[in-house]
């Protein structure tokens, strides 16, 4: 935090700071050494210690509630010039959980008796950005996963999706699963929760079976698969692997990768929570099974009737031309 007061700050005066709502400041927090008067970065999301401090002597920090702490100068010796830059650090602070302007911030200086010195009510907010799946787990989670149950081009698949919110999702929240550029939905949609990927060993998965209870209302539009939770099952927690499974998905047709999907978890209205694009998959031919080639006629110079038939590894499909080279 920083401000520039007008007036001086003299020895045990205190700091009051209101955050916006959503924000959490853990009761274990304390101001780490004051910073700098010049911050080494314009923006100074990155500091340097610098030893010509405003605040000198220690700083003590009181949590009195999810969003108000105080900060109370301690040992100091001298009050702060006026219109000097005051900075400082606090620590286990915990972002909203909502990717989206805050409110505003507030802050007042007091004298020891409580009498405010200067204050600015109406500090402009922040914007919180969505998180990125990456949950709580010691020392990382597994990246999000979105895979098809077999990398056959033009196959009819199930497709697993499986993650770790770095945020709770609600009993009433959403995921959206963007799919791959040229896959399609064929037949019926159907969404259920546990995948293929609950039986691949998590180093650090500790739960048991599918976290995704409650009823589950499906969205389809173009390419975009809507999961949305009916709010009876509870709230999912940081670091819980969620899974479920997509059925009546296509491949691409062709082989090679498939692009990139992207992973969305959000609030009932819409705000995003958690989001990610998740890599493709390399996509395999169909392979052809059972050639069997055969002339009505053997003899050299003759005309004749060439037959053939096959079986493939996977669809084949209409409007596809089969090529046959006799050189």
């Amino acid at each position: 935090m920083c401000s520039s007061d007008l007036n001086p700050l003299p020895p045990g005066a205190m700091i009051a700071l209101v955050l916006p709502a959503g924000f959490h400041v853990s009761g274990n927090s304390s101001v780490a050494k004051p910073l700098g008067n010049i911050p080494s970065e314009p923006a100074y999301y990155v500091q340097e210690w610098d030893s010509q401090v405003s605040l000198d002597g220690e700083l003590e920090v009181q949590v009195h509630g999810d969003v108000l702490v105080t900060v109370l100068r301690k040992g100091s010796a001298q009050p702060t010039p006026p219109h000097r830059r005051l900075a400082f650090f606090l620590d286990m602070v915990r972002n909203p959980q909502r990717s989206e302007l805050t409110g505003t911030f507030q802050m007042r200086t007091l004298l020891s008796t409580g009498v405010p010195i200067d204050e600015d009510l109406a500090v402009p907010g922040v914007r919180i950005v969505p998180g990125n799946f990456t949950g709580q787990c010691p020392p990382f989670c597994a990246p999000p996963d979105i895979k098809p149950s077999s990398l056959l081009a033009g196959s009819l698949v199930n497709l697993s999706v499986a993650f770790y919110p770095s945020n709770p999702i609600p009993a009433d929240g959403q995921i959206e699963v963007l799919l791959h550029a040229d896959s399609n939905v064929v037949g019926d949609l159907i969404v259920r929760a546990g995948s293929v990927l609950d039986d691949v060993d998590h180093k650090y998965q500790e739960q048991v079976g599918p976290v995704l209870d409650g009823g589950l209302l499906l969205f389809l539009h173009d390419r975009t698969v809507r999961v949305r939770r009916d709010g009876t099952g509870r709230e999912i927690e940081v670091g819980e692997m969620v899974s479920l499974t997509i059925e009546g998905i296509q491949n691409q047709d062709a082989e090679g990768n498939t692009g990139l999907a992207h992973l969305a978890t959000k609030q009932s209205d819409g705000v995003i929570i958690d989001e990610s694009f998740i890599p493709g998959h390399i996509l395999v031919p169909v392979e052809f099974t059972n050639f069997l080639l055969s002339k009505d006629e053997l003899t050299a110079g003759k005309m004749s009737t060439l037959s053939f038939a096959l079986s493939t590894s996977g669809p084949m499909k209409i409007g596809s031309r089969l090529i046959l080279d006799f050189s």
